[in-house]
């Protein structure tokens, strides 16, 4: 299959009210759950990928 890329299957838990958010917001956009949180892990690494951490997190976990 030329110029697809290859991909890893992995999978996360969700708080219920998170799931439902994703999906009322997948609906209105007509895409999928996955399209979703494929275009906010990109969104994610596009601004902090070349960081050493994550700000959002708290120092000494």
């Amino acid at each position: 299959m030329a110029g697809r890329k290859q991909t890893v299957r992995t999978s996360v838990l969700l708080a219920r009210d998170q799931y439902a958010s994703l999906l009322a917001l997948a609906r209105r956009n007509d895409v999928s759950v996955a399209w979703v949180i494929r275009y906010a892990v990109a969104k994610l690494l596009a601004q902090y990928g070349d960081q050493g951490e994550l700000p959002l997190l708290e120092r000494g976990r």
